[in-house]
């Protein structure tokens, strides 16, 4: 009998992809113009069940690797929730953030903004339960976010995001930015 092995990790992502295959729900892919003239995409999942009757919880996504070269990869990265969101009842978003708009420059920070007001004019969203999250580069662009649009989220989600850079800038990570 052969035994695979794999690293944990391995198997993680593995799942992730797999969950892509068992969500029913709908995605749509919107795009943003940032500041720079530069269309970016929006990778958007709807639960299965999703109704213009009803308001949602949003989750915004942010990836890591904003200083890569790949570009557009909002509707790549919200396949790893799609599962989750489904079961959850819940609209998943995902942004794109690149070289040129990074989540903690001018044109990122304006494309969170626009993608999110986009996403609010499309879809049936509970302005109340927005939850901002991202890894790493998008983890720490979740804490200028929430200084920089205060009142905003409901909570934010940071994985291995750095609070150095929001402290170099002037802002202090607190939960001020928070809603209640």
């Amino acid at each position: 009998m052969n035994i695979i092995r794999m690293p944990i990790y391995s198997t993680f992502f593995l799942l992730l992809l797999l969950s892509d295959i068992f969500a029913s729900g709908r995605r749509d892919t919107l795009f943003v113009k940032g500041t720079d003239g530069k269309d970016r995409a929006v990778g958007v999942f709807l639960p299965d069940r999703y109704s213009k009757k009803k308001s949602y919880p949003l989750l915004v996504w942010m990836h890591g690797g904003v200083n890569g070269t790949k570009e557009n990869r909002g509707p790549e990265v919200v396949s790893y929730f799609v599962r989750e969101a489904d079961s959850l009842g819940i609209i998943c978003a995902a942004l794109s953030g690149d070289r040129s708009a990074t989540w903690f420059d001018r044109v990122g920070t304006s494309n969170i903004r626009k993608s999110i007001d986009l996403i609010k004019k499309k879809y049936s969203i509970d302005v109340n339960r927005i939850t901002l999250g991202g890894v790493s580069d998008g983890g720490t662009g979740c804490y200028i976010a929430s200084q920089l649009f205060p009142g905003e989220f409901a909570s934010f989600l940071v994985l291995s995001g750095s609070t150095e850079l929001p402290a170099q800038l002037g802002m202090p990570v607190t939960a001020a930015g928070m809603k209640g």
